[in-house]
């Protein structure tokens, strides 16, 4: 046996597919990947995460592009992203108008060219020092080029560096689904498909289903499942990338409503437009109706349900009143016994 938690067989699943899935893919085989980066109003965080690729990059790699989709920011980034001008192989746009999160990154769709789009966020996420050039090579070595790639990750704690979990995706070597949908049973939560650990055929992102059932804020997951409905989905075990954790921006508050609102409407919506195995479908509402799972959401992100836009009864129509009512019961208790939260709430610093 090996150290993964999985059966050994399934990282011996390198068989070449059907003739029908490599024309499905049509990847050439000089491959380009698009490194997308969405921002706003982030500028330091943002000269941070484009040095880091331009230790990894310099100026002429050809496997790499840099794509900035600023979402209209009134600040310093403009002269960030020219600092770099002459240093990456990068590309600029400047929205007219805010355009909200979610489109930025949808957008980034049609401002990349890379047969791949690695949506890399600025804000709390990072790549470490030879995670690129690592996963082009893993993706280089496939006899099959995956249309969808996930990337694990380690977590670590923002403000102090210290890593809170390793190998968060707890395998031992790298995994090939021919049926991308089937690396849904191995991964089980879809929470970990998020920008920094996710890279999609750009192309197959073009099919409505990435744009219309995206919701508010995560359009990540409805590009990996239009993806995985269309061809393979590699993984690679080594922890490449980094998840920032104790971000207490008002983001991370709407963070409840991405996990059990926007990702559940999603995968029922992939159950019926794309063929997500009703097994799979069962197996994620179960996971996130779990009192552990719910217990975690509450204690990472401290939330108020109603006051980010979340419907008390649209989360019953997808876990049943049962599970609500556990959550009503939760929440308070949960937002009193986090003390930095109350002095936050309160305005005490």
């Amino acid at each position: 046996m090996c150290g993964c938690v999985f059966p050994c067989e399934l990282h011996e699943r390198r068989t070449k597919p059907v003739i029908l899935q490599v024309k499905v893919l049509g990847l050439a085989s000089d491959f380009l990947i698009s490194l997308g980066i969405p921002t706003y109003k982030r500028p330091h965080r943002l000269r941070n995460l484009l040095g880091r690729l331009h230790t990894q990059l310099g100026k002429g790699n050809k496997h790499f592009e840099v794509v900035v989709s600023d979402n209209c920011s009134q600040d310093e980034t403009p002269n960030i992203i020219k600092e770099f001008g002459n240093k990456l192989p990068i590309k600029h746009y400047n929205n007219a108008t805010n355009i909200g999160a979610n489109n930025n990154v949808l957008s980034l769709i049609e401002k990349s060219t890379g047969e791949y789009l690695w949506i890399v966020p600025d804000d709390d996420d990072f790549v470490y020092d030879d995670s690129l050039q690592q996963v082009y090579q893993a993706i280089a070595n496939c006899d099959i080029k995956p249309a969808v790639v996930l990337v694990n990750y380690n977590l670590v704690e923002l403000d102090s560096n210290k890593v809170l979990k390793t190998n968060a995706m707890k395998i031992g070597h790298d995994l090939f689904f021919e049926k991308g949908f089937n690396a849904l049973t191995v991964l089980q939560d879809v929470d970990f498909l998020t920008g920094i650990c996710l890279l999609v055929n750009r192309e197959m992102c073009k099919h409505p289903f990435a744009r219309d059932e995206a919701g508010e804020y995560h359009s990540p997951l409805s590009m990996a499942l239009t993806c995985m409905a269309k061809g393979p989905c590699l993984v690679i075990a080594k922890p490449l990338v980094v998840l920032g954790a104790g971000d207490t921006s008002n983001w991370r508050n709407y963070w409840p409503r991405i996990y059990f609102q926007d990702m559940t409407s999603c995968l029922y919506a992939a159950n019926k437009k794309l063929g997500l195995p009703t097994e799979i479908l069962k197996q994620q509402i179960d996971i996130k109706r779990s009192y552990k799972t719910a217990n975690t959401v509450l204690s990472w992100h401290r939330f108020l349900f109603q006051k980010f836009g979340m419907s008390w009864k649209t989360l019953a129509q997808y876990y049943g009143y049962g599970f609500v009512l556990n959550l009503i019961l939760i929440a308070p208790f949960k937002i009193v016994m986090d003390l930095k939260i109350v002095k936050k709430l309160t305005g005490r610093n």
